[in-house]
């Protein structure tokens, strides 16, 4: 079975395990998160930081950007995103705290599920295909999951007298603009 395949695979039980509850056990959260980490880099813990070019620094099994992690409210007591997101569990309390900010009920059906996540987690990252993500892992995403508009764009910040530009996330829109909050996730520690 090919990993994309696991991987539709996986949200596919999940999204039917779930069902219509309203709450989210550890143990969902926990497949949720393995999920998104499988389906990012067949949850690769030792990946480190890729560089694409300009604007395409990724970290981590989740391979999340600065601008995600900010997103995210910088978790961690890290001095520096990338250590933050080379450790597992920092990384998934960043992806658990950005799905808890932005969660939407991306495919229409009234609720916020795994599928839901793991379509704003990856179309977070598969808009740095303009960023100068490589092609492959973009194509991959967006074959697995699907397109989901997500925004990033570009803003001058002021810094004293100069100016610098930086990723900032926009609220990640779906096709349903029938947004509906769902459960919030739980940071749940990684099984041994």
């Amino acid at each position: 079975m090919s990993p994309r395949t696991a991987a539709v695979a996986c949200l596919a039980l999940y999204a039917l395990a779930i069902g219509s509850n309203a709450q989210v056990s550890d143990e969902a959260t926990r497949k949720c998160l393995n999920c998104i980490c499988y389906a990012s880099t067949k949850c690769n813990t030792q990946i480190g930081c890729t560089n694409g070019g300009p604007n395409s620094y990724f970290c981590g099994p989740y391979q999340i950007s600065y601008a995600y992690w900010v997103d995210a409210g910088k978790p961690g007591n890290f001095d520096h995103f990338e250590k933050c997101l080379k450790d597992q569990v920092c990384a998934e309390t960043a992806v658990v705290n950005y799905m808890n900010k932005w969660g939407t009920d991306c495919d229409g059906d009234g609720q916020v599920t795994c599928y839901d996540y793991a379509r704003l987690r990856l179309r977070a990252n598969a808009q740095g295909r303009s960023l100068g993500l490589p092609g492959g892992v973009v194509g991959g995403r967006d074959r697995l999951l699907g397109p989901v508009p997500g925004v990033l764009r570009p803003v001058a910040l002021s810094a004293g007298s100069r100016t610098r530009r930086r990723l900032r996330h926009q609220r990640p829109r779906c096709p349903q603009q029938q947004a509906q909050l769902g459960p919030k996730l739980r940071h749940v520690p990684p099984r041994s």
